[in-house]
């Protein structure tokens, strides 16, 4: 789980759940900003405006 992030895989566990709720934090100040990072963007708002970044 660790390397889907960018992060060395022998993280113990405590680091990966406070990286993950940094992380969780960090999603909920850019969503309270208006940007929405879809996962399928065609299945779930094929409407959307925001793109997501690389």
């Amino acid at each position: 789980m660790a390397e889907d992030y960018g992060w060395p895989a022998d993280l113990p566990e405590p680091e990966i759940l406070t990286r993950l709720v940094a992380l969780n934090t960090q999603r909920h100040a850019e969503e309270q900003a208006g940007l929405i990072r879809w996962i399928r963007p065609e299945y779930q708002c094929p409407t959307a405006e925001n793109e997501p970044e690389a």
